[in-house]
């Protein structure tokens, strides 16, 4: 009797996973040109790491408007859009199945999950331990549309004993005056945290911030890798297949089961990390080789 229990068990598991298998996937991606096609490639093969069913991917043109029919065929049981256009794109077919994006806008879905390019606050964390295991405070100008990601990063800073100082800034002139402000009050055990940039941040206000933490010793890291290359201490940035292997496990989830009550929202587990030596040894800080192990890029 047991032995018919188990087998039963068994049979419904591998029913429903085959069940789940046979839901088609699409995914939209926008046609670029090189070298940002290579972010798309390179993403639809982390994808494919992760999410072994079947699948469609379907290149977005500017000004184009994507088949009616597109997602009532061959049973389409989640639809993903990688970029603004292609959610865009997506959005005017109204979908009633569940969409995942990867995309900086915040595009409305009925089922929603967005995979935000910020880096998840457990392994922001991690990184900045890492390389600046004595920091004890970390200054950050934020827009006001990001509170939901600063608040969880305030929580994993916080748990860590680490606080987070945040100057909301709208336009690029508020967010000048906010990092003479913070650079004014920091101190040798602070951090300044720059985020990609956008309207935020430009190569004049860039130096300003990297010229004062270069003379008065403070320690910079960035969301952006070009800012290394400039001064900043490190800097994370995305690793498209690992962006796609997230992707593909979103999927999985979606398909066993997307709630649609609220969207849902993750950040990047994994990224790639550059390391700029001459800074370390400007802030005297001693990088260890297993701190070392891991990076992408040392400079």
């Amino acid at each position: 009797m047991k032995c018919l229990t188990r087998f039963a068990l068994i049979s419904i598991a591998l029913l429903a996973a085959g069940q789940t298998l046979a839901q088609q996937v699409v995914i939209l991606y926008p046609m670029v040109r090189e070298p940002y096609a290579r972010i798309y490639r390179d993403t639809l093969a982390g994808i494919e790491q992760t999410y072994k069913g079947d699948s469609r991917s379907l290149p977005v043109l500017p000004g184009h408007e994507l088949a009616p029919g597109l997602l009532t065929n061959d049973g389409t049981g989640v639809a993903v859009a990688l970029g603004n256009g292609a959610a865009r794109a997506l959005s005017e077919l109204n979908p009633l199945i569940p969409v995942i994006t990867a995309a900086t806008e915040d595009i409305s879905f009925r089922i929603h999950h967005r995979l935000e390019y910020y880096p998840d606050p457990p392994m922001l964390l991690e990184q900045l331990r890492r390389f600046q295991p004595g920091v004890e405070r970390i200054k950050l100008v934020a827009a006001p549309e990001i509170g939901e990601y600063v608040d969880l990063v305030r929580e994993a800073m916080t748990a860590a004993g680490i606080g987070l100082d945040i100057c909301s800034a709208e336009d690029l002139k508020t967010a000048a005056g906010c990092y003479r402000q913070l650079l004014d009050q920091a101190s040798s055990s602070d951090a300044i945290w720059l985020l990609q940039g956008g309207r935020l941040l430009e190569p004049a206000l860039l130096s300003y911030i990297l010229d004062v933490a270069w003379r008065r010793q403070l320690p910079v890291f960035s969301s952006n890798p070009s800012h290394a290359g400039r001064g900043a201490l490190f800097a994370l940035y995305p690793d498209n297949e690992a962006v796609g292997r997230q992707i593909g496990s979103l999927i999985n989830e979606c398909l066993r089961q997307c709630d649609g009550e609220s969207p849902q929202v993750s950040y990047l587990r994994e990224m790639k990390v550059v390391l700029n030596e001459r800074t370390s040894r400007r802030l005297t800080l001693d990088i260890t080789p297993e701190a070392r192990q891991g990076v992408d890029l040392i400079l």
